[in-house]
């Protein structure tokens, strides 16, 4: 820089000196006229000159510092981002690595049990002809609730042993099952001859049964069964309200009491529906609720129903004779025809609401259209 400004002050010494000689030469050629005052050159523009030139070396010289310091920055700034990157990388190599916990398998529902209604039939040449007036549901009376067989008392035997261990200081404990509930002879001979159709001897047999314990529903539902077998809704429907005072929650009383036909079908239903909800074995409650579904036209539903009672107790004839009914309604024709055929087995063993000439024709009506 000092050099640079020797140089600028020498060239400017030389211009002053040149000058000069200038001057005096034109001065000595120029003597014969009068002098005039020269004026000398205004040294401001050489220092002017000088100033600028001087304030441009110093932009220069800023300019470079600038760009070294902007360079500078670059490189702080790149090697501040790599150092960011490394931390930020060495971070995530580091942390561990969370998986999500796996979704536990939803349990799977039971599949719904098979529906009692079979795939349709193909669809035969002749249409059937049309049920009979006796297919329509048969509000027959509720049997009486069967009674648990006699049993006898069992053990479990003993596993082989190789020596009989001594008892006072190895007792043995045996598994006994519980002895199941006599049967009283007069509510098994009611129901013996009831199932046969002798209605008179099952009545005397409830009857003197009941002398015994008035309160017995076994008794007051048989006695309300006959009633309704004889026609006698009012006299069934006093029948069964004393066993529902009895035991307000029994299923073959309320059954029994629906098929009186006392109360509006709403009501019947609803009674029915809570009854089987507390006892879901009771085949009368099952088959009273199909015929007040039946009454209604509901035959879906009854046919469900039905089905159910004739679940819970397979011999019914009355059952299987409404289960073919229903299944009739429904346009099920073979499943129907099989119904009816096992209705009239069941019905020459057993007394039956419905007549079994009419069911015949239809059985054999369906058959023919089958074919």
């Amino acid at each position: 820089m000092s050099l640079l400004i020797d140089a600028l002050r020498k060239a400017e010494q030389d211009r002053a000196q040149t000058h000069d000689a200038d001057v005096q030469a034109t001065i000595d050629e120029l003597s014969l006229e009068p002098l005039a005052p020269i004026a000398l050159a205004d040294p401001a523009p050489a220092d002017a000159t000088a100033s600028t030139e001087r304030a441009a070396a110093a932009n220069l010289f800023a300019v470079k510092h600038a760009s070294h310091e902007h360079t500078r920055l670059r490189w702080i700034g790149g090697i501040g981002l790599l150092a960011a990157l490394g931390i930020v990388g060495y971070v995530w190599w580091q942390w561990p690595t969370t998986r999500p916990a796996p979704t536990p398998m939803a349990a799977r529902t039971p599949p719904p049990a098979a529906r009692a209604i079979a795939p349709p039939p193909p669809p035969v040449a002749a249409a059937p002809a049309p049920a009979p007036p006796v297919a329509a549901a048969v509000i027959a009376a509720p049997a009486p609730v069967r009674q648990p067989q006699r049993g006898a008392l069992g053990t479990a035997a003993a596993p082989p042993q190789a020596a009989a261990p001594d008892s006072a200081t190895h007792p043995q404990f045996r598994r006994t099952q519980a002895a199941a509930p006599a049967v009283p002879a007069s509510l098994s001979s009611a129901y013996e001859a009831y199932a046969a159709g002798d209605l008179a001897s099952a009545h005397r047999h409830y009857q003197s049964y009941l002398t015994q314990d008035p309160n017995s529903t076994d008794a007051l539902n048989g006695l309300g069964a006959i009633a309704l077998h004889q026609g006698q809704n009012n006299r069934a429907a006093q029948w069964f309200r004393r066993a529902l005072v009895a035991d307000p929650n029994n299923a073959s009383a309320i059954a029994g009491l629906s098929a009186a036909g006392q109360r509006p079908a709403e009501d019947r239903e609803a009674s029915l529906r809570q009854a089987l909800a507390n006892q879901p074995e009771s085949a009368s409650a099952a088959f009273s609720l199909g015929n007040v579904l039946a009454e209604q036209g509901r035959w879906a539903e009854a046919q469900q129903a039905y089905f159910q009672a004739h679940t819970l107790n397979p011999d019914s004839p009355d059952y299987l004779f409404n289960l073919a009914v229903s299944l009739d309604q429904l346009g099920e024709r073979r499943l129907a025809m099989d119904y009816y055929s096992r209705a009239l087995d069941a019905a020459q063993n057993r007394a039956t609401v419905f007549d079994p000439v009419p069911v015949r024709a239809r059985r054999d009506a369906l058959a023919e259209a089958l074919q």
